[in-house]
């Protein structure tokens, strides 16, 4: 008997299918023959296996965002992931502070000057020429004399032995005893464990004291 039934292969009578083409199926009565959408997290198949950019449902049913590619539809687990495939896989994070970890299935937080990362403590690669990958950690790259490491192009954050920081944040030999950090005039501003800073009568230059008395924190003299 005719088939007049749209994508139907054959017929009980003019206005019943049996069986659908290859990619369809028949509805309920068999009036009609629709796609076979075997689509996860997708409402409505355009062809076979394809489903529509705009008819992903919004979620998976497990709060995880459902995201379209290439005609699927796949579940983003991470909330900073605005892209997925294979439905625990991330494309692409919410924005730069985020990269995608080697699992490829979460977005993680670059630290301090990162500009692609591993893991939150892992750094590939450095925002800048400045910046230096030691540990995997981003320094900054120190020209300054006597500076073994630095957290800007002008300021020290580490000097070599016998030097120490001034306020300025260049390196100078502190030879002020038993101080651990002096201004850029020498000037004692930081002593060490069992030592306070005094001033000189003088000049008005700090040095440090040892105090002997017992129970005290700071001596005059």
């Amino acid at each position: 008997m005719a088939c007049n039934i749209v994508n139907c292969s054959s017929c009980s009578s003019s206005n019943v299918c049996l069986n659908c083409i290859p990619g369809y199926v028949t509805n309920s009565n068999g009036s009609a023959c629709m796609l076979n959408c075997s689509i996860g997290y997708c409402s409505q198949c355009v062809s076979p296996n394809v489903c529509g950019a705009n008819n992903c449902t919004a979620t998976d049913g497990k709060g995880n965002k459902v995201t379209p590619l290439n005609g699927q539809c796949y579940s983003c687990p991470d909330p900073n992931c605005i892209s997925c495939f294979n439905n625990n896989s991330c494309l692409a994070c919410t924005n730069l502070t985020f990269t995608i970890s080697p699992t490829g299935q979460q977005c993680v937080i670059c630290s301090q000057n990162c500009q692609q990362c591993e893991s939150s403590t892992v750094c590939l690669q450095c925002i800048s020429s400045f910046y230096t990958l030691v540990n995997n950690t981003c320094q900054g790259t120190c020209n300054l004399t006597n500076c073994l490491s630095c957290n800007s192009s002008t300021a020290c954050l580490l000097c070599a032995t016998n030097y120490t920081t001034s306020t300025t944040g260049q390196c100078i030999n502190c030879t002020v005893s038993n101080c651990l950090s002096c201004s850029a005039d020498l000037n004692c501003s930081q002593c060490a464990q069992g030592f306070s800073l005094n001033s000189l009568s003088s000049g008005g230059l700090n040095f440090c004291l040892g105090c002997s008395v017992a129970n005290c924190a700071s001596c005059s003299s």
